[in-house]
């Protein structure tokens, strides 16, 4: 394998670490040292060092041509769920899924006002609604910002305690600069395009000051650029791989074109959140009878966000939703299905 003529190398800062042991001075590598218990980690001193090096990506290389099953494996591991375009909104999969389902490092919470901002002393995010940005880009941008910092907290790279002299005098610019860096990065590799916020443009001078006077300044914000957005990557490329799954298995079944319904037809209510799941649980439970044997309905969540009926009645308790349940409740219903053996009968997306 070669690299091909005319391409040209990019930087990439990674860490290297030597992992010593306290009495005996016996070294061992980091993979053997993340597997310790904490008690057994206590006893070595870790040292790390920063470097460069110029790397070239496999598309820069004949690696296609000379083992295309290699290439083929190394492009489907590192394949992620692009930003889906369309005319007039930017969605970005695995950020929108882990938005959903509150699962970052966090609480994410949406308001209805034009601010974004994390709270280090309530450890949680603030970001308006999506309807407030004039843009999906400036939207994803924003809610990766606050990510970023986030991951400063105490519980994770406790970069902004009070005794911690991490940015040493330049206090929250480093802060803002990491954010902007962090999350251009991830934008940059996920296919969107990042532009500085304009309240930040005022910190530009002052970012360069900071690094005039130290040269530890930019150090310690490629570093914490680095393992932040390890934080955020991997948290991404997780979710991607889940969602690539969920695809792949849905794509795989086939719907089943049949007269009449089965008698062990399921059917499946999707919401969007646990809260509104148990609204519809309860509901169902206490309510909603078996017409065919005249007696409750046998129910369970197969998931916080699933309500499962033992029933080919979908359509029946589509309509007792709509006449029972409270319109917030309603409105975080995203999904219907009757179900037979785990194939799709029908469903109703096309009415969502």
């Amino acid at each position: 394998m070669f690299v091909l003529k005319g391409a040209k190398s990019f930087p990439v800062l990674f860490s290297t670490y030597s992992i010593i042991h306290d009495t005996t001075k016996a070294k061992i590598n980091y993979d053997y040292y993340k597997k310790l218990s904490k008690g057994k980690q206590a006893e070595y001193k870790v040292y790390s060092k920063q470097q460069v090096c110029n790397v070239f990506n496999i598309d820069q290389t004949n690696l296609r041509e000379v083992c295309p099953e290699l290439y083929n494996k190394l492009e489907e591991k590192n394949r992620s769920l692009p930003p889906e375009l369309t005319a007039d909104v930017y969605k970005f999969p695995a950020i929108d899924e882990i938005l959903m389902n509150d699962d970052w490092i966090c609480p994410i919470y949406f308001q209805d006002k034009n601010e974004a901002y994390y709270s280090s002393t309530c450890n949680e995010i603030i970001v308006p609604e999506k309807e407030y940005f004039d843009e999906g880009e400036s939207f994803y941008g924003a809610v990766l910002q606050e990510m970023i910092y986030s991951t400063g907290s105490n519980i994770y790279l406790n970069r902004t305690a009070p005794n911690n002299s991490y940015w040493g005098n330049s206090g929250n610019r480093g802060e803002d600069l990491l954010a902007e860096l962090g999350s251009a990065l991830i934008m940059h590799r996920y296919g969107y395009s990042k532009t500085i916020k304009k309240e930040n443009y005022s910190y530009i001078k002052s970012w360069i000051e900071n690094l005039e006077k130290s040269p530890e300044f930019l150090k310690n914000v490629m570093a914490a650029v680095k393992s932040s957005t390890a934080i955020l990557n991997e948290k991404i490329e997780n979710t991607n791989r889940r969602l690539s799954e969920e695809n792949a298995a849905t794509q795989k079944k086939e719907i089943l074109y049949v007269t009449e319904m089965p008698q062990k037809t399921v059917s499946e209510f999707r919401m969007s959140d646990k809260e509104s799941c148990d609204a519809v649980y309860r509901l169902f439970l206490n309510d909603f009878y078996d017409k065919d044997a005249n007696k409750p309905m046998e129910i369970c969540k197969p998931t916080d966000k699933i309500v499962r009926l033992n029933s080919k009645y979908a359509d029946e308790a589509l309509d007792y939703l709509y006449n029972c349940l409270d319109s917030e409740s309603l409105s975080k219903l995203i999904d219907v299905g009757n179900y037979f053996n785990g194939y799709p009968i029908e469903n109703y997306s096309d009415f969502f």
